[in-house]
């Protein structure tokens, strides 16, 4: 229904509205032209969890309206899937019209906020030809950093670098927060996402994050230009017009404990596990299929976040300290060392390994990355099952 109420005057626009890839060169923008910046809220699809910005350019009088975007890509590239993980992924700026791209967001229910910027027709001009140069096809490509180089920061610096006396005040925004801590409200709806990227990044993301680095989100770059300033005629005078919500959308649901969230599965695993262990010492036998599920889950899982770390160029990704438990080494101890009859290698390996499980639980708060909280059950049980089989000579099979 709301597709239908919005058709006719979608049509109409379309038809009156110059296209993007028209005259491209050179268009002189008129007094009654506008640049802003567009703020698109988080949707429900992970790739739009941490939402979207762009640019507008608008000018009535030459019958343009087109919006700037540097969030896209192309799936028709070569080793798409391989690139994207390895982090050697090019993303596009692209144009499109606004009615087009308002329309998309739209129908996902995502709210769209716009500011106009206060600057003169000199200045629009000056963003406009910069934009144009960047999409030319030697120049649209760019390889993406979620961090440093992404849809926003790429807007954040066209503005700063196109106008002259911009100052960014921080202090009405959030600040002292580290990158993690800024995920946290767009992925916290999504526990086990949320795992997953705790899990892979490295300690690089518990740096805090300055007021203009907090632009790689766009909602904080929306803060951040509400409170920006820029001087005229010995005047410092609010760099935007109050915004504008130019599409009314859904917000997000809260989140609410489930029993599948990551904090209740690896209890749950524990329990099972202390169960496990508890009828393996009361009968005196080892039960080493379990052992081999927890240990190479543990050893496969430190494989990836070393691949993650060597063999990718996510700056992000290094020094990730989830390796104190998750040991890749565990993986071939699956099949060397978890054996009937466990050797005096095996028992010295798991000893250790015990002994390294205790010291990451006792020194989990101080340790300089943040680890996912959820994890801390599953790594007392490698625990306890290591000190069972560092235990074994005492067992049979």
């Amino acid at each position: 229904m709301n597709f239908l109420k919005f058709l006719p005057a979608g049509i109409f626009i379309l038809l009156t509205t110059q296209s993007p890839g028209q005259d491209m060169f050179p268009i002189t923008l008129t007094e009654d032209s506008q640049i802003s910046m567009l703020t698109c809220s988080p949707g429900q699809e992970l790739y739009s969890t941490f939402g979207h910005s762009a640019i507008r350019v608008k000018d009535p009088n030459l019958n343009l309206d087109w919006v700037f975007n540097y969030g896209t890509f192309d799936f028709a590239t070569p080793n798409f899937y391989p690139k994207f993980i390895r982090g050697k992924l090019n993303y596009i700026l692209s144009v499109s019209d606004f009615p087009s791209f308002l329309y998309e967001y739209m129908m996902e229910e995502r709210w769209v906020t716009e500011q106009v910027l206060d600057i003169n027709r000199e200045e629009k001009q000056i963003l406009f030809d910069s934009l144009r140069i960047n999409y030319l096809p030697e120049n649209r490509e760019y390889l993406y950093d979620f961090f440093f180089d992404n849809c926003a920061t790429r807007i954040r610096d066209i503005f700063y670098e196109g106008l002259e006396d911009v100052e960014f005040d921080y202090s009405e925004t959030t600040s002292d927060l580290s990158f993690r801590d800024l995920l946290k409200p767009y992925i916290g709806p999504y526990p086990w996402v949320e795992l997953g990227i705790n899990l892979a990044l490295g300690v690089k993301t518990d740096r805090i994050a300055t007021g203009w680095e907090t632009m790689f989100l766009p909602d904080h770059m929306l803060d951040v230009f509400r409170y920006a300033r820029i001087e005229r005629e010995s005047l410092n005078s609010l760099l935007c017009y109050p915004e504008n919500v130019l599409l009314e959308g859904k917000d997000l649901p809260d989140k609410k404990m489930k029993l599948h969230d990551p904090l209740i599965v690896f209890w749950g695993i524990f329990v099972l596990g202390t169960l496990i262990t508890f009828i393996d010492l009361k009968r005196k036998k080892i039960s080493r299929w379990f052992d081999r599920l927890i240990f190479g889950f543990s050893g496969f899982l430190g494989i990836f976040i070393l691949f993650l770390w060597f063999g990718t160029d996510h700056g992000v990704l290094v020094n990730n300290y989830n390796l104190l438990w998750a040991i890749p080494f565990h993986f071939p101890a699956i099949f060397i060392l978890i054996r009937k009859t466990s050797g005096s290698v095996s028992k010295k390996y798991f000893f250790i390994t015990s002994v390294l499980m205790l010291l990451v639980v006792v020194m989990w708060r101080i340790i300089p990355q943040d680890l996912p909280t959820a994890i801390l059950p599953f790594v007392l049980l490698l625990m306890m099952r290591a000190l069972l089989l560092a235990k074994g000579s005492s067992l049979t099979t």
